[in-house]
């Protein structure tokens, strides 16, 4: 058995003749260079939510025909990296009594990848593109992924935005979902397991987190841990339900005070605030932020013991670490998750200098506090003390 890093969701924003494929990504997120990114950033496997278009899965055979990814008979894509790619396709769904929402559905294999494309390009409008509505009802979509062999998640269910509670129900997942039409429910983005927790009716569906990169600075910004007997989906469904040995061992994510969705704001005056109506102009005109929706959805104590969730940020969000020693890190022999989390600090005093080493040691440490996001603004980070 095996633990492996793993990042589920990950955008491309241009592939195949330099094509569009998710229009708010960064041009520079190619598949080629995901690969090379989440090497980097010490992971081992990169779900790329964009599969199901037809430029995605050009690049990929190429790379298969080139020999830089091998295919596995398992399902599993491996690149000369040594990173495994898991197929992932993100899609905007309807609540017809409430408002849109993000799913992804993970597919096993490039043969099913290529079902499930088929089966989409009839119910979008462009396949070409990321996150596109797919007009069929959720409870149609999820049994098609389920019959391809495939997972089934609620993407970051809790943002405002295109979020299941967020934005795709009032308060229960069964107002569009059948029993057993959901997989898992991925955090993140201002939300975490602890926030999560407290609501009932998701006391046996497991959680995930994946960084919903549309950058590379961005990729590994959340990420799991878990136990597996390969890199390969099946593998990752024995994990979510603890079976065989497999299991989700440790969850690392974006503090959800980070997240620019955590806070309700006023979006007349912007001030942060609660309730119905703001405490300071009276506008009823309010971004309801994710710690107040999961307060209102909150029904009891933890319904079952989850793995544990560790508040994390990346490299390039430390002082000390600025465009110059970030470089450096990129060509040591260290990848980021190993320059945050194992590497001695005075070893890295002597690759990065005694001032980017100590800035590790304040991460390690958790010597910050942090100022809430909300209303579309990210929050901050304030360090306790920026010099050794």
């Amino acid at each position: 058995m095996n633990s492996y890093r793993i990042d589920l969701h990950v955008h491309i924003g241009r592939a195949g003749d330099n094509k569009a494929v998710k229009i708010t990504a960064s041009d520079s997120m190619t598949v080629r260079s995901v690969f090379q990114e989440a090497k980097q950033k010490g992971l081992q496997i990169v779900g790329i939510i964009d599969s199901h278009s037809p430029p995605v899965q050009q690049d990929l055979h190429e790379m298969l025909n080139s020999g830089d990814l091998i295919e596995y008979d398992d399902g599993g894509l491996t690149s000369t990296e040594g990173i495994t790619c898991w197929l992932g396709s993100e899609i905007e769904l309807t609540n017809p009594t409430g408002g849109a929402f993000h799913c992804i559905a993970y597919l096993p294999d490039r043969t099913t990848l290529r079902e499930w494309s088929m089966w989409l390009q009839n119910h979008v409008t462009n396949i070409q593109l990321s996150t596109q509505h797919v007009y069929a009802p959720p409870t149609e979509v999820a049994s098609i992924v389920h019959e391809l062999g495939g997972l089934f998640v609620a993407a970051h269910a809790f943002t405002p935005f295109k979020g299941l509670y967020g934005s795709g129900v009032k308060a229960s997942w069964t107002e569009v979902f059948r029993e057993g039409d959901l997989d898992a429910i991925e955090l993140g983005l201002s939300s975490n397991a602890h926030l999560a927790n407290g609501i009932g009716e998701l006391a046996t569906i497991p959680f995930i987190v994946g960084s919903d990169a549309h950058s590379l600075p961005k990729i590994g910004r959340e990420w799991m841990v878990c136990r597996m007997e390969t890199p390969t989906l099946a593998s990752f469904e024995k994990a979510l339900q603890n079976q065989d040995d497999h299991a989700i061992e440790t969850y690392y994510g974006l503090p959800p005070q980070l997240g620019k969705y955590y806070e309700t704001v006023c979006a007349s005056c912007r001030k942060k605030g609660s309730g119905l109506v703001c405490d300071h102009c009276g506008s009823e005109r309010l971004l309801i932020g994710v710690r107040e929706r999961l307060a209102r959805l909150h029904s009891g104590p933890p319904p079952q013991e989850r793995a544990p969730y560790v508040n994390h940020v990346q490299l390039h969000q430390l002082p000390f670490w600025g465009k110059k020693r970030m470089e450096k890190a990129e060509t040591s022999e260290l990848s980021e998750w190993e320059i945050l989390q194992k590497e001695p600090i005075e070893q890295l005093e002597t690759l990065f200098g005694r001032q980017a080493a100590h800035a590790v040691k304040m991460y390690r440490d958790k010597a910050f506090t942090l100022i809430e996001g909300g209303g579309g603004t990210y929050g901050k980070l304030v360090w306790d003390k920026e010099k050794p």
